[in-house]
Protein backbone atom coordinates (compact mmCIF):
# COMPACT_ATOMS: atom_id res chain seq x y z
CA UNK A 1 0.00 0.00 0.00
CA UNK A 2 1.33 3.41 -1.37
CA UNK A 3 1.91 5.29 1.92
CA UNK A 4 -0.21 8.66 2.42
CA UNK A 5 1.75 11.82 2.30
CA UNK A 6 0.80 14.48 5.68
CA UNK A 7 0.16 17.65 3.54
CA UNK A 8 0.20 20.73 5.70
CA UNK A 9 -1.75 23.72 5.38
CA UNK A 10 -0.13 26.96 3.70
CA UNK A 11 1.81 28.68 6.53
CA UNK A 12 -0.11 31.54 4.93
CA UNK A 13 -3.23 30.51 5.63
CA UNK A 14 -5.34 29.04 8.55
CA UNK A 15 -6.36 25.38 9.12
CA UNK A 16 -9.51 26.55 7.36
CA UNK A 17 -7.82 27.83 4.64
CA UNK A 18 -8.75 31.22 5.30
CA UNK A 19 -6.01 34.45 5.56
CA UNK A 20 -4.77 34.48 8.97
CA UNK A 21 -7.00 37.27 11.10
CA UNK A 22 -5.14 40.33 12.47
CA UNK A 23 -6.12 42.00 15.70
CA UNK A 24 -7.64 44.82 13.89
CA UNK A 25 -9.07 42.14 11.65
CA UNK A 26 -11.02 40.85 14.82
CA UNK A 27 -12.28 43.97 16.01
CA UNK A 28 -13.42 44.83 12.95
CA UNK A 29 -15.91 41.73 13.19
CA UNK A 30 -16.66 41.80 16.97
CA UNK A 31 -20.07 42.69 17.62
CA UNK A 32 -21.92 42.96 20.62
CA UNK A 33 -24.73 40.16 21.42
CA UNK A 34 -28.34 41.19 20.68
CA UNK A 35 -31.85 39.70 21.69
CA UNK A 36 -35.18 40.11 21.06
CA UNK A 37 -37.23 39.36 24.14
CA UNK A 38 -41.46 39.50 23.19
CA UNK A 39 -44.07 40.29 25.77
CA UNK A 40 -47.59 40.72 25.81
CA UNK A 41 -48.72 43.55 27.92
CA UNK A 42 -52.53 43.22 28.45
CA UNK A 43 -52.40 39.33 28.11
CA UNK A 44 -56.60 39.34 28.16
CA UNK A 45 -56.16 39.85 24.81
CA UNK A 46 -53.95 36.04 24.27
CA UNK A 47 -57.28 34.83 26.18
CA UNK A 48 -59.59 36.53 23.81
CA UNK A 49 -57.70 34.96 20.84
CA UNK A 50 -58.00 31.55 22.26
CA UNK A 51 -61.77 31.90 22.77
CA UNK A 52 -62.31 33.27 18.75
CA UNK A 53 -60.51 30.26 17.99
CA UNK A 54 -62.57 27.96 20.00
CA UNK A 55 -65.42 29.59 18.15
CA UNK A 56 -64.07 29.17 14.57
CA UNK A 57 -63.41 25.68 14.96
CA UNK A 58 -66.95 25.35 15.84
CA UNK A 59 -68.64 27.18 13.34
CA UNK A 60 -65.58 25.01 11.31
CA UNK A 61 -67.55 21.49 12.32
CA UNK A 62 -70.89 22.70 12.03
CA UNK A 63 -70.48 23.26 7.81
CA UNK A 64 -68.57 20.00 8.01
CA UNK A 65 -71.58 18.54 9.05
CA UNK A 66 -74.26 20.03 7.12
CA UNK A 67 -75.19 17.12 4.60
CA UNK A 68 -76.51 16.97 1.69
CA UNK A 69 -80.17 17.12 3.04
CA UNK A 70 -79.28 20.45 4.20
CA UNK A 71 -81.42 23.38 3.13
CA UNK A 72 -80.15 26.23 1.56
CA UNK A 73 -81.17 28.46 4.42
CA UNK A 74 -78.59 26.53 6.92
CA UNK A 75 -76.37 26.42 4.31
CA UNK A 76 -75.49 30.27 4.43
CA UNK A 77 -76.76 30.39 8.31
CA UNK A 78 -73.47 28.26 8.40
CA UNK A 79 -71.21 29.99 5.93
CA UNK A 80 -72.33 33.69 7.66
CA UNK A 81 -71.09 31.95 11.09
CA UNK A 82 -68.03 31.08 9.70
CA UNK A 83 -67.03 34.02 8.08
CA UNK A 84 -68.01 36.02 11.58
CA UNK A 85 -65.96 33.47 12.87
CA UNK A 86 -63.03 34.10 10.72
CA UNK A 87 -63.17 37.75 11.15
CA UNK A 88 -63.10 37.98 14.82
CA UNK A 89 -60.47 35.75 15.03
CA UNK A 90 -58.68 38.26 13.14
CA UNK A 91 -60.11 40.84 14.95
CA UNK A 92 -58.31 39.44 17.88
CA UNK A 93 -54.92 38.73 16.41
CA UNK A 94 -54.65 42.07 15.15
CA UNK A 95 -55.83 43.80 19.21
CA UNK A 96 -53.25 40.89 20.56
CA UNK A 97 -50.33 42.38 17.91
CA UNK A 98 -50.92 46.03 19.30
CA UNK A 99 -50.66 44.56 23.05
CA UNK A 100 -47.29 42.93 22.39
CA UNK A 101 -44.13 44.54 22.24
CA UNK A 102 -40.50 43.32 21.26
CA UNK A 103 -37.91 44.64 23.63
CA UNK A 104 -34.86 44.75 22.31
CA UNK A 105 -31.77 44.46 24.11
CA UNK A 106 -27.91 44.86 23.40
CA UNK A 107 -24.99 43.18 25.91
CA UNK A 108 -22.89 45.79 28.03
CA UNK A 109 -19.01 45.56 28.02
CA UNK A 110 -17.58 43.89 31.17
CA UNK A 111 -16.32 47.15 32.91
CA UNK A 112 -19.92 48.72 32.42
CA UNK A 113 -21.43 45.27 34.34
CA UNK A 114 -18.80 45.67 36.73
CA UNK A 115 -19.42 49.51 37.72
CA UNK A 116 -23.20 48.80 38.27
CA UNK A 117 -22.21 45.80 40.89
CA UNK A 118 -19.58 47.96 42.80
CA UNK A 119 -22.43 50.49 43.01
CA UNK A 120 -25.04 48.77 44.00
CA UNK A 121 -24.11 46.00 46.44
CA UNK A 122 -26.09 43.86 48.35
CA UNK A 123 -26.44 44.42 51.95
CA UNK A 124 -25.56 42.02 55.11
CA UNK A 125 -29.67 41.99 55.37
CA UNK A 126 -29.80 40.91 51.54
CA UNK A 127 -27.09 38.65 51.93
CA UNK A 128 -28.58 37.00 55.42
CA UNK A 129 -32.03 36.44 53.51
CA UNK A 130 -30.42 35.45 49.85
CA UNK A 131 -28.39 32.56 52.15
CA UNK A 132 -31.80 31.29 53.94
CA UNK A 133 -33.55 30.92 51.01
CA UNK A 134 -31.01 28.78 49.73
CA UNK A 135 -30.66 26.51 52.68
CA UNK A 136 -34.34 26.23 52.49
CA UNK A 137 -34.73 24.87 49.25
CA UNK A 138 -31.38 22.57 49.44
CA UNK A 139 -29.06 24.67 47.45
CA UNK A 140 -25.76 25.51 48.42
CA UNK A 141 -25.52 28.98 50.16
CA UNK A 142 -23.91 31.31 47.92
CA UNK A 143 -23.33 35.46 48.13
CA UNK A 144 -25.72 37.86 46.49
CA UNK A 145 -23.08 39.86 44.49
CA UNK A 146 -26.07 42.32 44.19
CA UNK A 147 -28.96 44.35 45.76
CA UNK A 148 -32.28 43.43 43.26
CA UNK A 149 -33.97 46.54 43.56
CA UNK A 150 -31.16 48.86 42.44
CA UNK A 151 -29.01 46.58 40.00
CA UNK A 152 -31.60 44.89 38.01
CA UNK A 153 -33.44 47.73 36.71
CA UNK A 154 -29.78 49.74 36.22
CA UNK A 155 -29.12 46.80 33.96
CA UNK A 156 -31.92 46.22 32.19
CA UNK A 157 -31.76 50.03 31.16
CA UNK A 158 -28.26 50.07 30.73
CA UNK A 159 -28.78 46.98 27.81
CA UNK A 160 -32.20 48.10 26.63
CA UNK A 161 -31.98 49.79 23.14
CA UNK A 162 -35.28 49.87 21.50
CA UNK A 163 -37.98 51.01 22.85
CA UNK A 164 -36.19 53.78 24.43
CA UNK A 165 -35.84 53.20 28.14
CA UNK A 166 -34.30 55.66 30.63
CA UNK A 167 -32.58 54.54 33.81
CA UNK A 168 -35.28 56.41 35.98
CA UNK A 169 -38.16 54.32 33.73
CA UNK A 170 -36.58 50.99 34.71
CA UNK A 171 -36.30 52.06 38.41
CA UNK A 172 -40.08 52.94 37.89
CA UNK A 173 -41.40 50.04 36.78
CA UNK A 174 -39.30 47.84 39.40
CA UNK A 175 -41.17 49.53 42.07
CA UNK A 176 -44.44 49.66 40.18
CA UNK A 177 -47.19 46.89 40.58
CA UNK A 178 -48.37 47.05 37.13
CA UNK A 179 -45.52 45.35 36.07
CA UNK A 180 -45.78 41.23 37.22
CA UNK A 181 -42.54 39.17 39.03
CA UNK A 182 -42.81 37.42 36.15
CA UNK A 183 -42.56 40.35 33.23
CA UNK A 184 -39.20 42.09 35.50
CA UNK A 185 -37.48 38.44 35.58
CA UNK A 186 -37.84 37.95 32.02
CA UNK A 187 -36.14 41.28 31.24
CA UNK A 188 -33.62 41.26 33.67
CA UNK A 189 -32.87 37.31 32.76
CA UNK A 190 -32.47 38.39 29.39
CA UNK A 191 -30.06 41.30 30.31
CA UNK A 192 -27.97 39.76 32.64
CA UNK A 193 -27.25 36.34 30.42
CA UNK A 194 -27.07 38.09 27.32
CA UNK A 195 -23.71 40.12 28.99
CA UNK A 196 -22.80 37.04 30.98
CA UNK A 197 -23.19 33.65 28.82
CA UNK A 198 -21.01 33.39 25.83
CA UNK A 199 -22.30 32.73 22.46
Amino acid sequence: MAKKELTLPDSGTTSNGRAPLSFADIKALKQAKTLEVEMVLDISRRGTVADAEKVLRTARLAQAMLGDDSTKAEKAKATRALKAAEEDLEAAKSALAEATITWKLKAIGYKEIDELYEAWPASAQQQLEHRKQLRDVGETASRLRYNPAEFEPRLVAACVVEPELTEEEALEMWQSDDWSEGELALLFQSAITLCQVPQ
